[in-house]
């Protein structure tokens, strides 16, 4: 017969001896008369995180697995509370990316290629069309 008590954190039943067990132990519990009972020494129980998922439009708890799978799948925290999958997220285009950070820019002294956004040295007028190395290689040459 298996032996189980009480995890004070879920409610569960979890198995004395099993992995949830010691690591209750280990960290911040005494068993005493088949209970788990918190040490007074233990630090305090940091309150849990959680996401809004936009699908759903149910909380997903932090570092669980259902938050795991999400992230792998690259949704996306906005906010830091939204989860947003990544069929919603808009495209952010060069001239939104300017028309946000242009004075900024001119201030570095630097623009961006307007095909992979890296920062490159500006000539000095930011309506020019400029492009990284990599970049204007790649581009149709057009013929003089």
């Amino acid at each position: 017969m298996t032996r189980s008590t009480i995890n004070p954190l879920t409610g569960r039943l979890i198995q004395i001896g099993g992995t949830a067990f010691n690591q209750l132990v280990f960290d911040a519990y005494d068993f005493i008369n088949g209970e788990l009972v918190r040490r007074e020494s233990a630090p305090p129980i940091p309150p849990k995180k959680y996401y809004y998922n936009t699908v759903t439009l149910r909380r997903v708890l932090a570092n669980n697995r259902r938050y795991y799978e999400l992230i792998n799948a690259n949704w996306s925290i906005v906010e830091d509370y939204y989860l947003i999958p990544p069929s919603d997220r808009p495209a952010i285009t060069y001239e939104q990316i300017m028309d946000t950070h242009k004075d900024t820019l001119i201030n570095l002294g630097i623009t961006l290629c307007r095909e992979c956004f890296i920062p490159i040295a500006s000539s000095g007028q930011l309506s020019e069309i400029e492009y990284c190395k990599d970049c204007n290689c790649r581009l149709p040459q057009s013929a003089p």
